[in-house]
């Protein structure tokens, strides 16, 4: 295999053809921008972070 392109919501990609007992350097490039969550991730990120403070808050 000498490249493969995920689509950006893949999460694994399965390598066929790999043989057992072989050593192998895998090699992978995350490219684009992470810092812009994709819009129908937004209500996600935010829920998720009101949960933490609303757990810290209990936690004092």
């Amino acid at each position: 295999i000498r490249g493969k392109l995920l689509d950006p919501k893949a999460r694994s990609v399965q390598l066929s053809k790999l043989l057992p007992n072989t050593q192998y350097l895998i090699c992978v490039l995350g490219l684009g921008n992470w810092m812009t969550p994709l819009p129908e991730d937004l209500g996600t990120n935010q829920n998720s972070t009101d949960d933490l403070i609303n757990t810290g808050s209990n936690l004092a």
